[in-house]
């Protein structure tokens, strides 16, 4: 340790303490400048218990008075026996039996779950021809688009029937129109994949 490190750590040491006791003594200024600022507490010397009067009378009622009493009176809830309080809610038996029936049976809207079969992997000799693994990827491509086709009719077909029976029951003109576009985006896929 050279002289010069040494002689700044006693010039830091010594502003530390001459800090403290700055601090210190300006405190024990205060303190002692707070006791002398406040006056002396009074002796607790018992005073004498009011007097009270021997009765309480209350003032006469004013008509303003009696006016408040009467509002408030109006104006107090009156309380409802249990029956009123919880109303017994209506029910619906062919809903409440079409929902234990989807709990036992399962929903007739949603798709079925199936397995999806396992796809074919190429082996190294398709791996190793180009012009073979290219067949095998159009192959592949064409049964998608097949599969995409088919499920996109059975669902313009649907569409079409939800939009026969929205048009009979006076569906609002916005959500036919809405159903319409689906029903026309559906059938120009197939178109476009027909075209291919």
């Amino acid at each position: 340790m050279n002289r010069k490190s040494r002689r700044r750590g006693w010039i830091v040491s010594a502003a530390f303490c001459a800090a403290c006791v700055a601090t210190g003594s300006f405190f024990f200024i205060a303190t002692d400048a707070a006791k002398k600022a406040v006056p002396p507490a009074p002796s607790h010397t018992a005073a004498p218990p009011a007097e009270l009067p021997p009765t309480y009378m209350p003032a006469p009622a004013t008509p303003a008075d009696s006016l408040k009493q009467a509002v408030t009176q109006e104006e107090a809830p009156t309380p409802l026996d249990q029956e009123e309080a919880y109303p017994e809610l209506p029910t619906d038996i062919e809903a409440l039996a079409s929902f234990s029936a989807s709990v036992e049976n399962g929903d007739r809207r949603a798709p079925p779950i199936t397995r999806r079969a396992s796809e074919k992997t190429p082996d190294a000799e398709i791996l190793a021809d180009h012009e073979a693994y290219a067949r095998m990827e159009a192959q592949q491509h064409k049964k998608v688009l097949n599969n995409f086709r088919s499920a996109a009719r059975d669902k313009a077909d649907e569409l079409e029937s939800l939009i026969a029976e929205g048009r009979a029951r006076g569906v609002s003109p916005e959500l036919l129109q809405e159903a319409e576009a689906k029903r026309d985006a559906l059938l120009d896929a197939i178109h476009m994949i027909n075209q291919e």
